[in-house]
């Protein structure tokens, strides 16, 4: 568990050095607290779903951030897979650009993430699968940060034997 949480750690901070140079969203975006917040830096944390994702086993598979981004977090983040085929590998794609109106052509369906990191994990019995990435520290230089995930689960049900979530933006804030 110490090195998936430091390989996350690293993923985090270098994401957040390549993406620092891509415009912030206007304030106002904020769909998972429901309101901006107006800390120092201005820049509101920010999760969004887009997209759409395939049917498997139990249905669409569900991808989630387990808090809002603020700087800094309480807990590490960790992305969430849910409603995924049990005890099945899941591949966590994380990148700093996504892709809206539709994405990259990807077996028959569409990759909505442009793959930087690929983090492997395998969901439990339940269908639920995760990977740590970080505490996010308190640093106003990473307000701003841009991330997008995508997640694929090995399922024979879904297209091609692979069912996908929805993509999911994230921008680091208050």
């Amino acid at each position: 568990m110490q090195r998936d949480q430091a390989n996350g750690a690293v993923i985090l901070m270098v994401l957040a050095m390549m993406a620092l140079s891509f415009p912030p969203r206007a304030q106002g975006q904020n769909k998972l607290a429901g309101a901006p917040s107006s800390g120092a830096a201005g820049r509101p944390a920010f999760v969004d779903l887009f997209g759409d994702g395939t049917s498997g086993t139990l249905g669409e598979p569900h991808l989630s951030i387990s808090e809002l981004p603020t700087i800094p977090t309480h807990r590490p983040l960790r992305l969430d897979a849910d409603l995924a085929c049990p005890q099945s590998p899941v591949l966590f794609v994380v990148g700093s650009t996504g892709d809206r109106p539709g994405g990259f052509p990807f077996g028959g369906r569409d990759l909505l993430v442009a793959p930087r990191w690929l983090l492997p994990a395998t969901t439990d019995a339940h269908g639920h699968g995760e990977f740590a990435l970080a505490d996010v520290p308190r640093d106003p230089t990473l307000s701003g940060l841009e991330l997008f995930a995508q997640a694929l689960i090995d399922d024979p049900l879904g297209p091609d034997g692979v069912a996908l979530t929805r993509g999911l933006e994230l921008r680091l804030g208050d």
